[in-house]
């Protein structure tokens, strides 16, 4: 049996969590005390002169968090990266209802959901047409501005 643990850091803008599994259990004192351990083990191998670091003086845990190395600690401590069978991700500012919205942030394939959702949405609920198209009014006209 595997265990599941979630590691990562988040920012004012970005979050990156890596799900990781482990033959053994560990409580978040104990995964916490790994990671530590995982960290010092990566600064210590960038202190060297001809490390990619060796310009920045005081690396963030996005930097040490992101680099290979901290990955290949972490396999020497036991521990494999979670692989999913399936996946469901798409960008989070755009709209639910709104398939112009961020237009040069969403794929092809999240407008279309957009549309699915729209069309199951009105199905559902055939009153909310008139908001829907209203919405998409006074988006173009915030648009044309």
């Amino acid at each position: 049996m595997f265990h599941i643990y979630n590691v990562g850091y988040g920012t004012c803008e970005e979050s990156e969590y890596i799900q990781w599994i482990h033959e053994s259990k560990f409580t978040d004192k104990q995964l916490g005390d790994i990671v530590e351990e995982v960290i010092v083990a990566v600064l210590a191998k960038k202190a060297d002169p001809k490390s990619q670091y060796k310009h920045v003086r005081s690396p963030t845990f996005q930097h040490i968090m992101d680099d290979a190395e901290f990955e290949k600690e972490m396999y020497t401590r036991g521990f494999r990266k979670l692989e999913f069978e399936a996946r469901f991700d798409v960008f989070g500012w755009s709209s639910a209802l709104d398939q112009e919205d961020w237009k040069s942030h969403v794929d092809t394939e999240q407008r279309l959901l957009v549309g699915r959702l729209r069309k199951k949405l009105l199905k559902l609920k055939p009153k909310y047409e008139k908001e829907l198209k209203i919405g998409e009014a006074a988006e173009k006209q915030r648009k044309s501005r």
